[in-house]
C-alpha cells in the first residue's frame, strides 16, 4: 500500500509539473507564425539590426517584421539571404543559380548584380566589412569585390587519380576577413570492379587573397566559428557521435 501511495504521489507531481510547463510554454512568446510551404523552412535568420526575419524555404523565401510577425514579402526560389548595408539591401543567389543579385529591402526589387560568367554558384559568405564575397563553384572557389561587383579570383581544385567528385559544402569568413573556412569533400572511385566509392572530408582554412589552402581543421561535418573566432566547434560523425 505504501509503495502504491508513493507511486501515485510521484505521478501526480509529474502530471502537475507537465501541466504547468504546458501552460507557461508560450508565456514569453512575442508572436508565432506558420508557413504555408509544404516543406517548411530550412533556415531562419535575423537581419543585422533585428528588424526583419527571413525564413528561407524550399519553395520561396518569406520576410517577416521581427516585432509584429507580419509578413512583409515573399520571393520564389530557395536561396539564402545575406543582409548588408544596415539592412537596406541583401544579397541572394538568382534563380538561374549562376548570378548573385543585390536586392532593395524596402521595395524587394533587384537593383544590381555581381559579375558572372555563367558558372553555377553554391554557398557564399560575405566579409564582416561587407567588401568581399567568397563562394563555392563546381570543383572550386571564387571571390568577388562587393564594391566594384567584379570577380576577383577563381581557384579550381587540382585533379587527382580516381577522383570523381570534389566540392565545398559550406563556406565562412574568419573574423579578420583574411581567411575563410570551407568544408571540402572528396569522393574517389576504385578503378577495379566492383568500383566502390569512398570519400574523405576536411574543414579547410583558405587564404582569401590567394584562395590557397593553408591549414586543416575538423572532419567535414557541421562546423561553427565563435563570434570572436577564438573557438571552433565541429560535429563528430563517427561512433562517438558528439561535438568537439
Amino acid at each position: 500500500m505504501k509503495k502504491c501511495f508513493v507511486f501515485a504521489l510521484t505521478a501526480t507531481l509529474w502530471l502537475s509539473a507537465s501541466l504547468v510547463f504546458a501552460d507557461n510554454y508560450f508565456a514569453d512568446t512575442v508572436w508565432t507564425n506558420k508557413t504555408d510551404q509544404a516543406d517548411g523552412f530550412y533556415m531562419v535568420k535575423f537581419s543585422k539590426n533585428d528588424s526583419i526575419i527571413a525564413g528561407m524555404g524550399y519553395q520561396m523565401d518569406l520576410f517577416y517584421d521581427a516585432a509584429t510577425g507580419a509578413e512583409i514579402h515573399r520571393i520564389p526560389f530557395n536561396s539564402e539571404v545575406h543582409f548588408i548595408n544596415n539592412d537596406q539591401n541583401f544579397v541572394r543567389l538568382a534563380a538561374s543559380r549562376n548570378k548573385l543579385e543585390i536586392w532593395d529591402t524596402k521595395t524587394f526589387i533587384v537593383i544590381d548584380s555581381l559579375e558572372s560568367d555563367g558558372t553555377t554558384i553554391g554557398s557564399i559568405d560575405i566579409s564582416s566589412d561587407e567588401k568581399f564575397i567568397v563562394g563555392v563553384i563546381p570543383k572550386g572557389i571564387r571571390s568577388w569585390n562587393l564594391i566594384t561587383k567584379k570577380i576577383l579570383k577563381t581557384q579550381l581544385f587540382q585533379s587527382q587519380p580516381n577522383l570523381t567528385e570534389i566540392g565545398i559544402r559550406t563556406i565562412n569568413f574568419a573574423c579578420d576577413n583574411s581567411k575563410f573556412i570551407g568544408s571540402l569533400g572528396r569522393i574517389y572511385t576504385d578503378p577495379n570492379p566492383p568500383n566502390k566509392q569512398y570519400g574523405y572530408g576536411w574543414d579547410v582554412i583558405y587564404d582569401f587573397n590567394t584562395l590557397d589552402s593553408v591549414d586543416v581543421l575538423g572532419s567535414y561535418q557541421s562546423f561553427k566559428l565563435s563570434n570572436t573566432c577564438k573557438y571552433f566547434t565541429d560535429k563528430i560523425a563517427d561512433s562517438f557521435k558528439g561535438v568537439e
